[in-house]
Parts: C-alpha cells; structure tokens; sequence
C-alpha cells in the first residue's frame, strides 16, 4: 500500500473502509480509474458454513467490502468477481446492484475455459508429448483429453470449454490425472452436501429449468449445488427455458466417486449401477 502512498494502519480493521481508501490511491497515483478482478468470492462464506455465528459476522464484514465498487464508481473503470454461486439469506451483493451477472450469458459461454479449437491451435507440443508417452496417435489423444476434461457447457450455445486448471496440470506432468479433484473442497463443502437427502441416479437423465438451476444453495435441493460447483452441465435444452443436466467428464466422475462419496450416501448406488 505504501507504493500508492498509504500507509499500513493497523487500527482500521473495517476492511470497507481499507478497501476504499486503496481504490481511490490507486487512481489518484496512476491518474487512471482502476480495474478491480476478485476471484473466489465466496470462499468466506464457504468456510463458515456450518457455523452460524461465524456465517453471520463473515456476510457483514463481506457485505462492506463488495459494496465499495459501486460506492467508489468515480474511480472503477470496470469490476469482475467471479466465485462459485449464491447462498441463502447473504445477499452480498445488495449494495452494489449495478453488477450484471453473466453466468448464463451466451457471449460469455466460452470464457472460464479452452475451447477445442483452442486446445488444438494453442497446445500442439502438450498433446504431442502425452501421446508419445502413452503411445496414442494425436487422434487418440485429443479423444482421450475430451473424455477426461472437456464437455462444460454454461449457456444454450453448444459451445463447450475445457477444465483450463485440469488441462495445463496434465500438460506440465504429462499425464492424465484427477487435478482439479485435488484442489479440494472444503470440508463444510462435503459435510453439507453429505448431510442431505441426494440420490446420485438422479443425475443420468435431468431436466431441471433455469430458475432452479440459478437457485440459491439449499439442503433440500442440491441440484443447484451441483451445477454452479460444476459437478453437472447443460448438455441439452428445450424450449426457452429447459436444460438437461448431466456430469461433464470423466475427471469430475471420479471427484463424485472418490471425494464425495456419493455413491456410498443412504445406500442408493447398488452394485452394478453406473454413471452415464
């Protein structure tokens, strides 16, 4: 902060107020509006889930500091926040009303990932050298990245986009593995998926419409869960505002299988049973 010509004062502890005083050094140093990119929005809110308390105190300290972009738009040039998806009775967002969420927006339907033209403009040496370590021709290996990391699909354009995180991890290792499972999920996440009412057959054939799909987070409808963390895709539509729902790839079957646990929940998955 002292770049901006700020000094670090530790008795501000309203991180609104911190959050502000630096927007507006930032334009006053570089006589510029500032552009202002937030990732994991939400991650506050994930990490409190399962306790009330805690939950409550995050949404107000979160709430201030959202509300800043709008309440200093004299000096933002443009915001963009992006995070996993929305959550009951938190409504983070209630100052800055002026956002425009593109999540289902068809411009946007390739923008958080690799489409497969640019797979095959942008990674010739990557595709080339996992297929010469596991012998594939460049067809092979192409269908085999497809299969593993591809198949996302946001809008009602039939665009679909790689899992970028997924696609680069298998470049620098030369290997197709569950990266993104990796990652993790929080705790909270798995406990408050887990303590619900979910039956994992429910996921070969549904259809499901927009308003559900965009619905907030709740313990007696996971679907919406699923969806926005990117457990399920679109990968049908009918009519205007119809969608069919089902898991993208193969990385994410094995995140279903062996992060959550699913098929193990209330016994539902019996043997013989497979995912589509």
């Amino acid at each position: 902060m002292r770049e901006f010509g700020l000094e670090v004062e530790s008795h501000i502890t309203d991180v609104g107020n911190r959050f502000r005083r630096l927007i507006k050094a930032v334009s006053n140093k570089t006589d510029r509006d500032v552009v202002i990119l937030i990732d994991e929005y939400d991650k506050g809110i994930l990490e409190t889930m399962d306790d009330q308390a805690a939950l409550d105190a995050m949404s107000v300290v979160l709430r201030a500091f959202y509300s800043q972009p709008k309440s200093m738009s004299d000096y933002v040039h443009f915001c963009m926040i992006t995070g996993v998806g929305r959550f009951p009775n938190y409504t983070l967002f209630s100052g800055p009303n002026n956002f425009t969420d593109i999540s289902m927006n068809e411009y946007f339907a390739a923008i958080c990932g690799i489409t497969q033209d640019e797979l095959e403009k942008y990674f010739p040496q990557g595709i080339e050298e996992i297929g010469e370590r596991n012998k594939w021709s460049r067809e092979e290996t192409i269908e085999a990245l497809r299969l593993k990391y591809d198949s996302y699909r946001f809008t009602k354009s039939r665009e679909k986009v790689y899992n970028p995180f997924s696609l680069l991890n298998a470049f620098t290792h030369r290997e197709l593995g569950d990266y993104w499972i990796k990652l993790g999920i929080s705790k909270v996440f798995v406990k408050y998926l887990s303590n619900t009412d979910f039956d994992l057959l429910e996921l070969r054939d549904l259809w499901v419409d927009q308003t559900r799909m965009e619905d907030i987070f709740r313990k007696d409808d996971n679907i919406p869960l699923l969806f926005q963390t990117g457990y399920l895709t679109i990968v049908d539509t009918r009519g205007t505002n119809l969608y069919r729902l089902a898991i993208p790839n193969g990385e994410v079957r094995s995140a279903l299988v062996k992060q959550l646990g699913l098929p193990l929940y209330h016994g539902k998955l019996r043997a013989g049973k497979s995912l589509k």
